[in-house]
């Protein structure tokens, strides 16, 4: 996912219910720490990503309280065949 047009995307991930990623070998982030605000309702479904560092991009510097409403919109995270 790019960050060109981050507008545009931020309206078009309050939209998304659902991602399901396969087989993506070369993806370290999922979700960058700038886009996880229009994130609402979200089902993610992850398997046999290999690079796979992080699903959501977090400031390491951040306090719980605003990680809060990205752990509160996100209703199912599965994660499978992850090395």
């Amino acid at each position: 996912m790019t960050t060109h047009g981050h507008g545009q995307q931020k309206g078009f991930l309050q939209r998304l219910e659902f991602v399901e990623v396969h087989g993506c070998w070369d993806i370290c982030t999922l979700f960058p720490e700038k886009l996880l605000q229009a994130l609402k309702n979200l089902k993610v479904n992850i398997e046999s990503c290999e690079s796979l560092e992080e699903a959501f991009e977090l400031d390491e510097e951040s306090n719980e309280e605003k990680e809060l409403p990205l752990l509160s919109s996100l209703t199912t995270l599965k994660l499978s065949r992850l090395l």
